[in-house]
């Protein structure tokens, strides 16, 4: 009988060291994937040098993850000369702990000059644990412009002219519906026998104009779309 207790307390002190190895684990069973993407719009360039950088704080597990207590703990990188960084990390079991990812455009390796974010996170993004966390991220750099507006087949001061027009590349996603909503633009500059230049600023990529014509009451339309980019000439030429 007392060979029998011994063993079994040799049993109980075994299942004691065990409970207290798992109960000390801290990172959960699975790590999170993160995986940031990083190319011109226009083009499909990549860009290298948008740094990231993952930060863990600890809260009440509310949605607003700014609002808790940043731990130390960070993961940081940058994209590669394929526009590419992928990483991977073990979060805390504990959900009071969350995982935010902020990103740096200071000192990407683009031509210089003004871009914009027109896919992805323009500076934060929360983590999610239990989805893929892809940021595809694509840039549009801002470009100068010059716009000449010309009825070339003017009837009589009667004559109106209006358009519709969006960046294909900064709105990939336009269905035909949402085009059939927007607004017309018109400008009493375009009615008549109109010859109207001007200079502006907007973003490169696929400009598509949409327009409509009325001389003599007849009504024409019609559709243009010019390409603006870096090292382009850079001219919009709407004649109708």
């Amino acid at each position: 009988m007392v060979h029998r207790k011994i063993n079994y307390t040799v049993v109980s002190i075994f299942l004691m060291v065990v409970l207290l190895l798992f109960s000390c684990k801290k990172d959960a069973k699975w790590p999170v994937y993160v995986t940031v993407s990083a190319k011109l719009a226009h083009n499909n360039t990549p860009i290298s040098g948008v740094k990231w950088k993952i930060i863990e704080s600890k809260g009440e597990g509310g949605i607003v993850s700014w609002q808790n207590s940043p731990t130390g703990w960070e993961l940081e990188g940058e994209t590669n000369s394929a526009g590419l960084a992928i990483a991977n990390f073990y979060p805390k079991k504990d959900l009071d702990y969350q995982y935010d990812i902020v990103f740096d455009y200071s000192s990407m390796n683009v031509p210089v000059g003004d871009y914009e974010v027109v896919n992805g996170p323009s500076s934060f993004a929360k983590i999610v644990r239990e989805h893929e966390n892809i940021y595809d991220i694509k840039m549009l750099p801002h470009m100068g412009v010059n716009v000449h507006y010309k009825n070339n087949n003017c009837f009589d001061n009667g004559d109106t002219f209006k358009y519709k027009n969006f960046n294909g590349d900064e709105y990939s996603n336009f269905t035909q519906g949402q085009i059939e909503t927007m607004p017309w633009g018109e400008s009493s500059l375009l009615n008549g026998c109109s010859d109207f230049n001007t200079s502006g600023e907007v973003l490169a990529g696929h400009h598509i104009y949409i327009w409509e014509a009325i001389r003599n009451n007849i009504t024409t339309t019609g559709v243009d779309t010019f390409y603006v980019e870096p090292g382009g000439n850079n001219l919009i030429e709407m004649f109708w």
